[in-house]
């Protein structure tokens, strides 16, 4: 390439095919892909600014086609926080977004790469699930391998008893890659404790829909019994009606009932 730009440093047509050529060297690998992998935050930040004037905003969520990995992925994979920073706070990258091959979020990279602080990032600030789903059912933990790693995870709520498609835990994982023994230990305690707790709330789940069903339950008596009480009481209303109806016509009017005679007026 250099060799190129001395043959052509005044043909204004040939530099810009140069320049284009530069993009995309290293196997066909756009030049802000390879300088994100680097962590060159300002060169990434002024190729992102060039792009976004010609192709728009959401370039910085476009994927390397012979990767099949956005920026974010590259810059998580490769442990550059700032990077991930720039790209998420000022660019808009979704952190959330998945690789074509094995559908991994950029906290599965981070994680298989047992970049602690990215991780961390990723979580707390930008909200990254850490028991993201890939196309294994792999979660980033069954890819830590490293104890900082693993205890970031599991301090936010990394699940350790969630299975990958095989029926393995991130703890198995970890055996069959011969972790380092705190890095087992750590998951051993964190997944009886996560079991316990998943346990109790499950019982107290339990214990909210019988109380919720009870509860039911009462209010339908209650509402059986208003509703019992109503109808005896318009039953016993009609038949006083029909009790006073039927004692005026059988009364006879031109003799009424006289009032009876006081004892005085008898002795007279």
């Amino acid at each position: 390439i250099m060799l190129a730009e001395s043959f052509v440093h005044d043909n204004d047509f040939l530099l810009q095919r140069l320049a284009n050529v530069k993009k995309t060297a290293a196997h066909n690998v756009p030049e802000v892909f390879i300088q994100t992998r680097l962590g060159k935050v300002e060169i990434v930040r002024s190729l992102l600014e060039d792009m976004i004037l010609a192709e728009g905003q959401w370039v910085v969520n476009h994927r390397c086609s012979s990767t099949g990995r956005c920026l974010l992925h590259e810059a998580a994979c490769s442990g550059h926080n700032a990077m991930c920073d720039m790209l998420l706070t000022e660019f808009g990258a979704n952190v959330s977004v998945r690789t074509v091959m094995g559908l991994d979020s950029p906290l599965h990279l981070a994680a298989l790469n047992s970049h602690r602080q990215v991780c961390f990032f990723l979580i707390n600030r930008h909200g990254a699930d850490p028991n993201a789903r890939n196309s294994a059912d792999a979660t980033p933990l069954h890819y830590a391998t490293s104890f900082s790693t693993v205890r970031t995870l599991c301090l936010y709520g990394g699940d350790t008893t969630m299975k990958n498609k095989h029926g393995q835990t991130p703890i198995q994982i970890a055996i069959q890659k011969g972790a380092e023994w705190a890095v087992v230990d750590h998951l051993s305690k964190i997944s009886e404790e996560q079991e316990r707790t998943a346990y109790l709330e499950e019982v107290a789940a339990k214990r909210r829909v019988k109380a919720e069903l009870d509860d039911i339950r009462e209010r339908e008596l209650d509402d059986m019994r208003d509703q019992r009480d109503h109808s005896a009481g318009m039953a016993a209303q009609g038949d006083y009606f029909e009790w006073r109806r039927g004692d005026a016509i059988t009364a006879d009017v031109s003799n009424p009932p006289r009032a009876p005679r006081l004892e005085w007026e008898v002795r007279e």
